[in-house]
């Protein structure tokens, strides 16, 4: 057995009882790592600590001796299954900072990084980033009418349907889309409302007749359809993304001066 390979046994046995679910004549596999982040994440959230140092050791010698094809593994792997769990379990959302070794911090944070947005390094500022990937379309919906953008190879159709007139359609070209899709990332709340909102939970938030409806391209992890509208009476914008979360964003935000003839 080479050296990577034993290093990658060692995080799996690390936690009693865990080794029994793996064969080890299997080398690297990306189910077991899932498993392993779900083990990790109830014994946090248990309280049950007792092994867990031996776990965060040996991914940190990993990272520091393991070949480039173990490193994929815990990356895309061990890391991003437990960042799904923190974004949505974990309280502190952080909580798995103090149990990394350095090596292992550093190259979680830049994951966190590379994922959400430039700067955003934790998981609490994570949860409040709105727009997490590259958007691929948006539809806003106004008093003075309907634009709709979606991207295209050579740039993006653009549809503006006015209350009372004709529908306009015209071609945007790369370097318009780009600016103009630009604005929408990243988009960062100032806080998190809500976790877990129903339907019925949207409408006091404004959400349930949205302004603007937002779909992002890229990783299936990160909200694939974002929402946002005002809530009058409290005189603040919020969005809503497929975490069921909803956000509250910075009501000066500029997202409702784009009409359809500003394009």
């Amino acid at each position: 057995m080479d050296t990577t390979l034993r290093l990658y046994h060692a995080i799996l046995e690390a936690l009693p009882g865990f080794g029994t679910h793996y064969n080890h004549t299997f080398e690297y596999n990306y189910v077991l790592m899932l498993e392993l982040a779900s083990e990790i994440s109830d014994a946090l959230m248990a309280g049950n600590h007792e092994h867990l140092p031996a776990v965060f050791e040996a991914v940190e010698r990993a990272w520091c001796d393991g070949d480039g094809r173990l490193q994929d593994l815990l990356g895309a792997g061990l890391y991003e299954a437990l960042q799904d769990r923190a974004m949505s379990r974990f309280d502190p959302p952080d909580l798995l900072d103090a149990w990394f070794g350095p090596t292992s911090l550093r190259i979680w944070k830049d994951l966190i990084e590379a994922w959400a947005a430039p700067g955003i390094r934790t998981i609490a500022d994570w949860r409040r980033v709105v727009v997490d990937g590259s958007v691929r379309r948006f539809t806003r919906t106004g008093p003075d009418g309907v634009l709709d953008v979606k991207k295209t190879d050579d740039g993006a159709v653009r549809r503006w349907q006015p209350r009372n007139g004709r529908l306009e359609e015209s071609a945007l070209s790369k370097m318009q889309t780009q600016q103009l899709f630009d604005r929408l990332r990243p988009l960062i709340a100032d806080e998190v409302a809500r976790w877990g909102a129903t339907p019925d939970e949207l409408a006091r938030y404004g959400l349930d007749q949205p302004a603007w409806r937002i779909e992002l391209g890229g990783h299936p992890a990160h909200n694939s359809v974002i929402t946002l509208g005002f809530a009058a009476s409290k005189g603040r914008r919020y969005a809503a993304g497929s975490r069921q979360a909803v956000y509250v964003l910075d009501p000066t935000m500029l997202l409702d001066d784009w009409s359809g003839r500003d394009l």
